[in-house]
């Protein structure tokens, strides 16, 4: 189930967060500042169903003769029950901006649960994409709110809403009738603005 999913990937990033030094994963960049993996890839250490046999070369990109053989060795936690895109992508994306978890390419840096001022009850880190967003897996790649429309590109495997997981490692169900304004709080780290009960 997604929720299964949503929670295994937060787990995985709370427990790589605890073995560098509080934080956050980042994608890998080369030397240049160019990004070559995703930041999925550095979790596979930390899944359950994380057994990708073989070993990605980290100073290639996502897509060189070597490190392309691994797409199809998607981990099934990265495999949404409702996805219909191609084989080796995944519609599990970071939530990614100036204001958000992931920070935004070229050279984001990484961040940590102290950086979640508004707390990590209140704040969407992992959200179940529609499937014309799905991306390789091991590709940087992540979703980026609509300023106007923050739930633009979500709404596509369940017609009233979207999965998406909490910085505190719950997943819930987002209502499609939930406003830009709430979408836009629980997305932002540090907007010093809470919710209360969300959805």
């Amino acid at each position: 189930h997604s929720l299964g999913n949503l929670r295994q990937i937060v787990l995985a990033l709370h427990s790589y967060h605890d073995a560098n030094n509080g934080r956050f994963p980042t994608d890998v960049y080369d030397k240049n500042g160019k990004p070559l993996l995703s930041w999925r890839v550095l979790m596979v250490p930390y899944m359950e169903s994380g057994r990708v046999v073989g070993r990605f070369k980290m100073d290639e990109p996502w897509d060189s003769e070597h490190n392309k053989k691994l797409i199809a060795k998607i981990p099934a936690a990265f495999v949404a029950p409702g996805q219909n895109s191609p084989a080796g992508t995944t519609t599990y994306l970071g939530v990614s901006g100036e204001k958000c978890i992931f920070a935004p390419q070229p050279g984001g840096k990484a961040r940590g649960i102290r950086d979640i001022v508004d707390g990590t009850s209140q704040t969407i880190v992992v959200v179940e994409a529609a499937d014309q967003l799905a991306i390789p897996w091991t590709k940087p790649g992540d979703f980026v709110p609509d300023a106007k429309d923050p739930g633009k590109g979500l709404i596509g495997h369940y017609p009233d809403g979207f999965f998406a997981a909490l910085g505190d490692g719950s997943a819930l169900f987002v209502r499609k009738k939930v406003t830009a304004i709430d979408l836009h709080k629980v997305f932002t780290i540090n907007g010093n603005e809470t919710i209360g009960t969300f959805p």
